[in-house]
């Protein structure tokens, strides 16, 4: 069966877990990789590197795996830190409850 075609909107998310930043200027902003091809080229490795992509939604499975999709294959060797939250709405066999993380 082939995949249905979708179109995801992403947000940047403010979590206490993740690391807190000494002044805005060590954040990176998204729209900056949009800038020209040379800023991207420097901005996206620290923007895969520091970030964590979690997906704790109402599917996180199916939201990872377009999101993941939807990467440039640089940038996909460059992650360093997906989480995904599996709760009983969205129980895969085994996996109740847990929380996989890549790091």
């Amino acid at each position: 069966m082939e995949p249905k075609q979708a179109w995801m909107t992403y947000q940047l998310a403010q979590a206490s877990s993740r690391p807190n930043y000494k002044t805005n200027r060590d954040k990176i902003t998204i729209q900056l990789l949009q800038l020209c091809r040379a800023i991207n080229s420097e901005a996206s490795p620290l923007f895969y590197n520091k970030n964590v992509f979690s997906f704790t939604g109402a599917f996180p499975i199916s939201t990872a795996f377009i999101f993941l999709q939807d990467r440039p294959v640089e940038g996909l060797s460059r992650l360093s830190s997906v989480e995904l939250l599996l709760t009983e709405d969205n129980n895969m066999r085994g996996t109740a409850g847990t929380a996989a993380s890549r790091r």
